[in-house]
């Protein structure tokens, strides 16, 4: 018995490698997972506190592989502005805030100041 065992071909594992469309698809799924995992919560509280009825969020564009906000925003006067990116700059959740560029928007009756703001998230 013993001898018939040692003469029989020893039995290899058969190794399978992945293929390039299933490291695609493993690449793929992974990173949707870790997009689906992003907490947008601290975001939307720093947004929270700093709201003030002086300034008019007109539009949110969230960059969740940079963990960015580009925020664009109203106000009557410059000062309001940068009182409400003090206020973002203190939140817990935020690492930085910029202001990215402003204009006085003259076709409209009430000439808003019409800011462009990047919030930087912490990770």
């Amino acid at each position: 018995m013993r001898i018939a065992a040692l003469e029989r071909p020893p039995v290899h594992a058969t190794v399978r490698r992945a293929t390039h469309a299933e490291d695609a698809a493993r690449v793929a799924r992974t990173r949707v997972e870790t997009e689906l995992a992003y907490s947008w919560q601290p975001a939307f509280d720093a947004l929270d506190a700093a709201r003030s009825g002086k300034i008019a969020l007109v539009s949110l564009d969230a960059v969740q592989a940079k963990s960015q906000l580009r925020l664009v925003a109203e106000a009557r006067r410059l000062a309001d502005a940068i009182a409400y990116i003090d206020v973002l700059q203190q939140q817990p959740g935020v690492r930085r805030v910029e202001l990215l560029q402003h204009e006085v928007q003259v076709d409209d009756a009430q000439k808003p100041l019409r800011v462009s703001i990047l919030v930087e998230l912490r990770p």
